[in-house]
């Protein structure tokens, strides 16, 4: 029998390319959304779905309705410099959602609680990322990532739901969001404009979606090796790059040189300028993945994806 994986944030990015995976293996997910949420990029799937309006209908029908086996949360409320009048939202959307999403599926025997998390929870001065670095929020919204921590202990010593987090370290790829700084480039760079970065030295770790996606959907296949080992997953495409190196791929692979105006953007406090070494073995080890798409594949992907043959 196919089990039944309820989704939130099945209609952003990363829960887009979810969605589109498991309806590829024959799954009918179930998607957690608003009535006004935009479908565009599932709309290829929608007829494969089964939909629930959490503003129209209670989170507990939910459960009585259906016989979930895994809880995949993917909502999120990601502000990279909040104000007071985020806090609400953001509270609202990364810990009571995902906390009344563990309630409910304690009580209705649910196997397995998966979210996505982010390496800006980690403290940014530790010289290498593994399980047991520390956790110290970069800003509000790691914060509330690290608050569902809690829970996440909570529930995983006190029922026999697996618990796990992916910690992601900044995802890329085809229907991400506009104004992050890969599709930001991206975009610009087709119509020929030039782009206002910082200098350029602070490093990401891209990880192209699919390569995320995949570590998810082991998740399920390895579902009673969950939280052996640990409740924390490091997720990573292998490699940091500095964002002048990004531009150098991107120029190969749109064949032209990209305008660039260094220096007109003020780094943020929370960006990183050394490498740091992330330790994704605990990952590898234990679901048997390993990201096997490479920086400038993905890119190009990325790129045809929001232009076609690079030529703008």
């Amino acid at each position: 029998m196919i089990k039944r994986i309820l989704v939130t944030g099945g209609t952003g990015f990363i829960g887009s390319h979810l969605i589109e995976e498991l309806v590829t293996q024959g799954y009918r997910p179930i998607v957690l959304k608003r009535s006004f949420s935009n479908l565009s990029r599932i709309s290829d799937y929608a007829d494969k779905v089964d939909f629930y309006d959490l503003d129209k209908t209670p989170l507990e029908n939910v459960f009585k309705e259906e016989d979930i086996d895994t809880i995949v949360n993917l909502a999120v409320s990601y502000k990279k410099n909040n104000n007071y009048k985020d806090i609400d939202e953001m509270i609202d959307t990364n810990v009571k959602l995902p906390a009344k999403l563990l309630e409910l599926g304690k009580d209705s025997g649910t196997k397995s609680f998966i979210t996505a998390g982010t390496f800006f929870q980690y403290d940014q001065n530790a010289p290498s990322i593994n399980q047991e670095t520390p956790l110290l929020a970069r800003n509000f919204y790691a914060a509330t990532k690290n608050a569902l921590e809690r829970l996440l202990e909570f529930y995983k010593s006190s029922s026999d739901m697996k618990v796990l987090e992916f910690i992601l370290f900044t995802p890329y790829g085809e229907r991400d969001c506009p104004k992050k700084v890969i599709p930001y480039i991206i975009r610009n760079a087709l119509k020929n404009k030039s782009i206002d970065l910082t200098a350029g030295f602070q490093r990401i770790y891209p990880t192209y979606v699919k390569d995320v996606v995949s570590v998810i959907v082991k998740a399920f296949e390895h579902q009673e090796d969950v939280g052996s080992v640990a409740y924390r997953y490091n997720v990573t495409g292998g490699q940091s790059y500095s964002i002048r190196e990004i531009i150098t791929i991107l120029e190969d692979v749109l064949d032209r040189r990209i305008k660039v105006n260094w220096g007109k953007v003020e780094i943020g406090k929370i960006d990183a300028l050394q490498p740091l070494l992330v330790d994704i073995f605990v990952t590898q080890g234990t679901f048997g993945w390993a990201p096997h798409t490479s920086l400038e594949e993905g890119l190009k992907r990325t790129v045809m994806y929001y232009g076609g043959d690079g030529n703008g």
